[in-house]
């Protein structure tokens, strides 16, 4: 990422993840991606689960992989790491420069190789194999048998779909799941509906699309229209959320009661989708 951001911390810890296992712990910085500065602001469910400070996204993740999160308290604290990255600052430089990199695409297709060789010339594994404590566990956990956003699974889709198993009290019948996901598909679209007749923020416009007989699949994505004219407002935007909110609730219920998971749903359709790619017309 062109900046320090969650989304690279993300990526790191997949990489790591899938190059070396979980690590049983981290040891980083106090930075707000890392610990949330808002103690004071726990919910009561936190406070009931023994948490001193809400966790931030990436704190989150950290807890749900099982890894033990330790603060430092300065920055010599972690000398190892801070004298890397004066390291890194100098050498790294010169190492792109070398090899003619001047986009952060190509700068992302270098750091592998760059990093597997700075790595074999500096560095050292400890001296006893399997569970080091403190260090790595070198088994794959449970956690990486997916490759992909196996982090953000767990964090989102699993939550997700656990929260509303947990909250699933009146509709535990199948019957009853099945007529709220109508129910929720049909007030979906009234709430989309309603934007065009009772706010008239959006407004439609279809038209018959005369497509020229020469015109190819990838072409489609360019000459047909959505048919909406306009931007939808806070009000219709937040209405339109919800009812789309409602939906993945009873979608996920199904998967609950249906014994199904819902990542591994996501992720077999996404990646059927990256194979047939616009030919995909389910």
């Amino acid at each position: 990422t062109p900046n320090e951001s969650l989304f690279g911390y993300f990526q790191v810890l997949l990489q790591l993840g899938q190059n070396f296992g979980v690590p049983r712990s981290l040891y980083s910085d106090r930075h707000t991606i890392f610990f949330s500065p808002k103690k004071d602001k726990l919910s009561i469910e936190e406070e009931l689960a023994g948490q001193t400070a809400p966790l931030t996204q990436l704190g989150r993740a950290i807890a749900e992989l099982g890894i033990n999160h330790i603060p430092a308290r300065s920055p010599q604290a972690k000398g190892r790491i801070e004298r890397l990255w004066g390291t890194l600052q100098s050498r790294l430089v010169v190492e792109l420069r070398l090899a003619g990199v001047s986009t952060l695409e190509e700068a992302n297709a270098f750091l592998p190789g760059f990093i597997q060789r700075f790595n074999g010339n500096f560095g050292s594994r400890p001296g006893l194999t399997g569970q080091v404590p403190g260090g790595y566990n070198y088994q794959k956990g449970p956690f990486l048998q997916r490759s992909g956003t196996v982090l953000i699974k767990n964090v989102v889709y699993d939550d997700f779909q656990r929260t509303v198993s947990e909250v699933l009290v009146c509709s535990r019948s199948v019957l009853d799941v099945l007529a709220k996901t109508q129910e929720a598909n049909a007030r979906l679209n009234r709430a989309v509906i309603k934007t065009v007749t009772s706010c008239g923020c959006l407004r439609i416009n279809a038209r018959k699309k005369e497509i020229p007989p020469e015109a190819t699949l990838a072409d489609l994505r360019h000459l047909l229209e959505s048919h909406l004219v306009g931007e939808m407002c806070e009000e219709c935007r937040e209405a339109v959320e919800n009812a789309i909110g409602r939906c993945l609730f009873y979608l996920a219920a199904l998967c609950h009661l249906l014994d199904l998971n819902l990542d591994d749903i996501v992720t077999k359709e996404q990646k059927q989708l990256r194979i047939l790619g616009i030919y995909n017309l389910a």
